[in-house]
């Protein structure tokens, strides 16, 4: 909007306001400036008008497409969430203009994944979607976007709660998995309730076996939080640790420690039943199989939670399902 005012010598001085700062020229005449501002103004429109043209020529694919270029590769689980973003790519809603989409084409497309999929799963593909949103308006030019994605509900599903334990025989296969590396990250967590990224990550400087404990400063799959966990370390996980053969105990020198995750992931879910595992053993429940020996060796809540980074009681509910249920009904008696 133009603003005129009078000087005292007696001309025109015109003020525009364009992309938040100010243009100003000054005339002899009042009409001359009143025909430079509508110049300045209409040169302004028609420049917002082309980049809403080229804004509302981009869907959801097209975002999609950045987001797994710019923003998934550099998340923790970067593999599992470029594949959800490619995935979610396959919808008829991708195809449609992002100004177009309306938090009822969001419903729609949750309502159809629920008749497939559970909710969490869901939960999560509307995580990657408002996730693209986000950074299309707080980062790719699209200030006047609206997350359609947070204005519908999500899934009211409860999820499951695993109650998934290894069997004694399964404890001792532990030991016996051919793959050297696999076994011995496999018997190092669920000695030690360690995360997989966050053993793989692990450098011998934060050993000592002097007091036989190592610090994990990278809590929650690998990124800096400020919190340190400091693990004891049973004779089995200090055996499990190898020789000092590189920095990582883990992790092979050279190798990125993501990558390497991965594909000890892909080795327990490819090969898992051939060395002896029930097929509904994920490898994250070694994690749950250490938290719950905790407590069954007698670990107040308080010694766990400094060994798990847990600083909710009620989180561990989650992980804590004894195996000896009969112990406490003997202890009733």
């Amino acid at each position: 909007m133009a603003t005129f005012t009078k000087q005292k010598n007696g001309k025109w001085r015109v003020r525009v306001r364009k992309n938040n700062q100010a243009v100003s020229k000054t005339f002899d005449y009042k009409a001359d400036a009143d025909i430079w501002a509508r110049t300045i103004e209409l040169d302004i429109s028609n420049r917002k008008n082309v980049v809403r043209r080229e804004k509302d020529k981009t869907t959801l694919h097209n975002l999609l497409d950045r987001y797994v270029k710019d923003v998934a590769p550099l998340l923790a689980g970067s593999k599992r969430e470029i594949n959800r973003a490619r995935f979610l790519q396959q919808f008829e809603l991708a195809s449609k203009s992002i100004y177009a989409i309306t938090s009822k084409d969001i419903a729609d497309f949750r309502n159809e994944r629920l008749q497939k999929v559970s909710g969490t799963t869901v939960k999560k593909d509307m995580a990657t979607l408002s996730s693209t949103y986000k950074h299309a308006i707080q980062e790719w030019g699209f200030e006047d976007l609206i997350n359609q994605v947070s204005l519908t509900m999500k899934p009211k599903g409860v999820k499951k709660q695993r109650d998934v334990r290894l069997t004694k025989h399964e404890r001792e296969l532990l030991l016996s998995i051919p793959d050297d590396s696999v076994q011995r990250i496999a018997v190092f967590a669920a000695e030690t309730s360690v995360r997989l990224v966050e053993i793989i990550k692990l450098e011998w400087s934060s050993v000592d076996l002097a007091r036989r404990s190592v610090v994990i400063e990278h809590d929650k799959v690998g990124q800096k939080t400020g919190k340190v966990k400091r693990i004891p370390l049973s004779l089995k996980a200090i055996a499990a640790l190898g020789a000092r053969v590189s920095d990582c105990p883990f992790c092979p020198n050279g190798v990125d420690p993501y990558t390497h995750a991965e594909w000890v992931s892909d080795q327990w879910k490819q090969h898992k039943v051939e060395w002896g595992f029930r097929k509904e053993v994920w490898f994250r429940d070694l994690r749950h199989e250490a938290i719950s020996t905790f407590f069954e060796k007698g670990f107040s809540v308080v010694e766990v939670m400094s060994i798990t980074g847990h600083t909710n009681p009620n989180q561990l509910a989650t992980y804590t399902h004894l195996l000896h249920q009969e112990d406490l009904a003997n202890r009733l008696d």
